[in-house]
């Protein structure tokens, strides 16, 4: 009886790893330039597309990870944000935030609360996971409450001071949107935003420089 456990668990273990291979070549590229990746694969359960982005940015992983922790300052570069906030801090890496985003006429704006943790692994990558938590305040009249959205950020510095982002998302804007027009703009946002992300941290860093060479 043990030996045929055994058997099954080895069997599993190779179903689980096919598995996990299978899903890292799903993706499938769809764009590439200014040190960008853009890719896309279908989610078989929503029916709409996951994205994941590959970018580099010329900032520290510390300076990266300051912007990426004042929430306040969301308004200013991800795509579509005009209100943003922290709602509860849990700890120093671990906090709940709320973001109203706004839509094209006609259709109503989009908010989402969500909870982000963050760690650093043994090989010096750092990671930022971050999980809708709709129920966490009531919903407001006149905004949809987006209730299913993942994110994951895992952040590696590289030897020239740079820093590399793999960051994949997940998510689904709810209302009455067909999934073939979510899908036609689904990677604009997280493209946009990135963008916007890498320039800022780009102006900061020349803000910086001439900082220390006007002492």
């Amino acid at each position: 009886m043990f030996q045929i456990i055994k058997v099954f668990s080895v069997i599993g273990l190779v179903f689980f790893m096919l598995g996990e291979v299978q899903s890292q070549n799903d993706w499938e590229l769809v764009s590439s330039g200014q040190n960008i990746e853009v890719y896309t694969k279908n989610n078989s359960h929503s029916g709409l597309k996951e994205v994941r982005v590959k970018v580099i940015f010329d900032a520290s992983v510390e300076t990266l990870m300051k912007e990426l922790n004042d929430v306040s300052s969301y308004k200013d570069w991800v795509y579509k944000c005009n209100v943003s906030k922290k709602l509860q801090k849990n700890g120093k890496n671990d906090y709940i935030y709320y973001t109203e985003s706004q839509m094209p006429a006609l259709i109503d704006n989009r908010d989402l609360i969500v909870h982000s943790r963050q760690w650093t692994d043994e090989q010096g990558v750092t990671w930022s996971v971050s999980k809708s938590k709709a129920r966490f305040v009531p919903e407001e009249a006149g905004i949809v409450r987006v209730t299913d959205f993942e994110s994951m950020w895992k952040i590696k510095p590289l030897e020239d001071g740079r820093t590399l982002v793999d960051y994949t998302v997940s998510t689904d804007p709810g209302g009455n949107l067909p999934n073939w027009v979510i899908n036609l703009g689904i990677t604009v946002g997280p493209v946009k935003t990135m963008k916007n992300l890498q320039k800022r941290l780009g102006e900061k860093k020349y803000r910086m420089l001439a900082s220390k060479l006007n002492k």
